[in-house]
């Protein structure tokens, strides 16, 4: 979801005069701050970032709606003992690109 938003938020900046001649600014920054607020959630102390990796196998296993899934979604715990410095890069880069479009 950080990869979306990202790229949400970036496509927004880049196209800004695009989104806004279609109307769609508006959605786009309800969608880009509904993501960043839940990322924001996910960070419940300074050195603790939450997150939800899913299993390649079962996830693709067959498709169907995020609602009507009955797979184990776990979460797991980043801290300094469990590290995950590629999702809290992501997430990082998603709120700046997001702060940009936001205060822009």
């Amino acid at each position: 979801m950080a990869y979306s938003i990202t790229m949400l938020a970036w496509g927004a900046v880049d196209f800004h005069k695009e989104f806004t001649d279609l109307n769609q600014m508006g959605h786009t920054l309800r969608a880009i701050r509904w993501g960043t607020d839940y990322f924001i959630k996910s960070h419940t102390q300074p050195d603790i970032l939450w997150a939800q990796v899913g299993d390649g196998s079962s996830d693709h296993y067959c498709w169907e709606r995020v609602e009507d899934m009955s797979t184990p979604r776990d979460a797991c715990r980043l801290d300094p003992d469990h590290p995950g410095s590629d999702l809290a890069g992501e997430l990082q880069q998603t709120n700046q690109r997001a702060l940009i479009l936001l205060e822009g």
